[in-house]
């Protein structure tokens, strides 16, 4: 897991121990620069397979034709090792074998490649740049192009730097303002600079730029097979994954939540890493109703097979940890839990950890989220309103079990929902109208159109989720976090040969019963987790609508003195009122529509406020929790 940075056109002015010093925390273990006629690479490594400094990087092949920066892990490397002849390795790196992997395959090498990556490749022999990411985009590539240059970088940051003249993306704050938005599009928050999306690469030749898709997933309806046969398939699978994403030449921990799927993972780690202790990580609000410490610690504590560290996460100042969070993130912050799992991602680096494992993407492939079941009971309905109501009422009594209530019927199955794919986990919306008139009438026309021809609504949200709504943010969320301390994150649930096979399941079989995430259930069930198969999802972990509640003269001292830019696209007096009548109510209700003011206001501070100001904050300043 490393760092990585571009740049082709005029050199001259490049600092490249600014870029490497902003990039350090991505690679703090050496770095490495690389010059070519037309532009340079530059790269900082955080050293896990073959930590030797053999394994350094730009990394060139023999010939000299070829050269590369790599951010991630091929998990297969050993396989398609043995697979590419004719080469002679010199360093027991994965980085080589993706040079070795082109030079072999060309642009086809990544049909055989495991694992999360960004990369880019010079090839002079074809004089073009080749740059990729994984099938998912776990590892980021963002990058800027006009008719003199191209760059691309880990992180944004290090693009601002060489180019300081760029804008707000106001087409994209527009479509977080009105309905949460975040990472669906190829945009940013910052106008020019581009992210390359999933399962993409990008070829830069002669000044000119081109992306091609080289992966996507396919649906057939017409799978008919049992859960003792699909289950298995998926035990195999998924221990497949799991053996492929331990490889590592330092400790591979756990990111441990109080979750079915985290602990899926670790009951196999036990069971496969008997020898040595495994060192797990969580985060949690003590002794409220969102401790998930106190569901694992009495276990685990008693466990000596486990190193169990808890990071108590304390109400502090707001606006200093978003402020610390958005640095980090160069985006609005997902939520308290962005503040948490960074302070989480700050202990574990405390305890000289490289690597955890992390259980994200298994609500997305195996049907986690409560408006799976509503797509599925609406589409159940048109066709049998009868089996509609049974399964409706094996979901209610599921829920109802551990004291959660769901909609009802009349409203799962006949209540007009406008935005249906664009929902928080719990169903509920993420859409405000808190705009102010101006800017509300001028990207009005702006609309959110996903272009998915699956039939089936379940797997069109799945998919979704996958590609635009929900893995793209969440697993930008996870990188920054965690590489803000030099932490790299594995997420074995998103190998694209279990998410191939999941995709492809029946639908029916994913919610059997009314229960989300059935076959991981069923799966489970095997393994001594039944204390967590009758266990819904916690939709929401954080105290933040309580904290949000809690510092009502601090956010409206912060609308008061927001900035002229958040002043010119929201209704500030709108917001004070909403904000005011929110505090005085009797329920906690849902605060995003502030949450998203802050984010806006803190934004524009450190990135946008002024020329002057913003870059005495993106080059002056390293945020609050810098590895050290």
């Amino acid at each position: 897991m490393c760092g990585i940075y571009g740049y082709f056109g005029n050199t001259s002015s490049i600092d490249t121990s600014l870029i490497l010093k902003k990039l350090l925390h991505r690679g703090p273990d050496n770095q490495g620069v690389h010059y070519f006629s037309e532009g340079l690479f530059a790269h900082t490594r955080l050293s896990i397979i073959d930590t030797a400094d053999r394994g350094r990087q730009p990394m060139s092949s023999a010939c000299g034709n070829y050269t590369i920066v790599f951010n991630g892990e091929i998990y297969n490397y050993v396989e398609l090792k043995k697979k590419i002849r004719n080469y002679s390795f010199v360093t027991e790196t994965d980085t080589e074998v993706i040079l070795a992997a082109y030079i072999k395959w060309g642009v086809s090498c990544l049909e055989y490649f495991r694992g999360m990556f960004a990369f880019a490749i010079m090839d002079r022999a074809s004089n073009h740049v080749f740059c990729a990411t994984d099938r998912f985009s776990i590892k980021p590539f963002y990058y800027y192009h006009d008719s003199s240059t191209f760059t691309f970088s880990s992180e944004i940051k290090p693009l601002l730097i060489t180019k300081k003249n760029i804008s707000p993306n106001y087409t994209m704050i527009y479509h977080y303002l009105s309905s949460g938005g975040l990472n669906f599009s190829h945009e940013t928050f910052f106008d020019k600079i581009f992210q390359l999306q999933p399962s993409h690469y990008l070829i830069f030749k002669k000044g000119k730029l081109s992306t091609h898709r080289y992966w996507d997933l396919s649906y057939s309806d017409e799978v008919s097979i049992s859960v003792d046969r699909s289950t298995q398939e998926i035990r195999e699978r998924l221990e497949e994954a799991l053996h492929l994403h331990m490889r590592s030449d330092v400790d591979v921990g756990l990111s441990l939540s109080s979750g079915l799927d985290s602990h899926y993972i670790l009951n196999w780690m036990r069971r496969n890493k008997p020898s040595s202790k495994i060192s797990c990580f969580t985060f949690s609000y003590l002794n409220t109703n969102y401790d998930e410490a106190f569901l694992n610690e009495k276990s685990l504590n008693q466990n000596k097979e486990i190193n169990y560290f808890i990071t108590p996460i304390q109400k502090g100042h707001l606006i200093d940890e978003l402020k610390n969070d958005i640095y980090w993130m160069e985006e609005p912050s997902l939520g308290l839990a962005t503040h948490g799992a960074f302070l989480n991602y700050q202990t574990a680096h405390h305890k000289k950890m490289k690597v955890l494992l992390d259980g994200q993407g298994a609500d997305e492939i195996f049907g986690g989220y409560q408006y799976y079941m509503h797509h599925y009971i609406r589409h159940v309905f048109k066709e049998n309103p009868s089996e509609a109501q049974t399964l409706y009422q094996k979901f209610k009594l599921f829920h109802n079990q551990a004291g959660l209530e769901i909609d009802s019927f009349t409203d799962m199955t006949q209540k007009n929902l406008p935005n249906l794919y664009l929902q928080a986990n719990d169903a509920t919306s993420m859409s405000s109208h808190d705009l102010s008139n101006d800017f509300k009438n001028t990207f009005k026309e702006s609309f959110i159109n996903f272009q998915v021809n699956i039939s089936c609504p379940v797997k069109k949200a799945m998919y979704l989720d996958l590609f635009y709504l929900k893995i793209p943010r969440l697993l930008r969320f996870q990188d920054k976090c965690s590489m803000s301390q030099s932490i790299e994150v594995r997420v074995p649930f998103l190998d694209h040969r279990l998410v191939e096979y999941l995709f492809n399941l029946p639908t029916q079989l994913l919610l059997e019963s009314g229960q989300p995430k059935f076959l991981l259930r069923s799966l489970a069930h095997k393994f001594n987790l039944k204390h967590l198969i009758s266990k819904p999802k916690l939709y929401v972990s954080t105290p933040q609508r309580e904290w949000i509640k809690n510092s009502r003269e601090l956010i409206l001292d912060r609308l008061h003195s927001a900035c002229p830019e958040v002043k010119a696209i929201m209704d500030i007096e709108k917001l004070k009122e909403k904000f005011i009548a929110y505090c005085e109510s009797d329920t906690l209700g849902n605060s995003f529509f502030i949450w998203k003011f802050l984010n806006m206001d803190v934004w524009f501070e450190l990135y946008h406020d002024s020329k002057e100001n913003r870059q005495l904050n993106v080059e002056g300043w390293h945020g609050l929790g810098a590895p050290q």
